[in-house]
């Protein structure tokens, strides 16, 4: 791979690496995935190159108090989990994507 991403969350003044998954787009671009359980303070994303130092070289990208829309999962069937919780049917971010 040309660069690596890590990503951690910040709560509470501590620091958790979070599960995230990359999507090659095809086009030149990526979508990343980040998976957590709680509402955090901020995200610290690194990207480095293969070389290891920081892309763009200034450092990993902090965002301060994340928007995100959580849903808690207990149903097996997604429609079904997503109906009960009120989850949007469209995601706008990812239409206009």
């Amino acid at each position: 791979d040309a660069f690596s991403v890590e990503v951690f969350m910040d709560l509470g003044g501590r620091q958790s690496k979070l599960k995230s998954e990359m999507k090659d787009r095809g086009d030149g671009t990526y979508q990343f995935f980040f998976f957590y359980g709680a509402q955090p303070e901020k995200l610290i994303i690194s990207v480095k190159g293969k070389d290891g130092k920081f892309v763009g070289g200034k450092g990993p990208l902090v965002v301060k108090h994340p928007e995100v829309e959580q849903c808690y999962c207990p149903a097996p069937n997604a429609k079904d989990w997503a109906k009960h919780y009120g989850c949007r049917k469209k995601e706008p971010q990812i239409e206009q994507d």
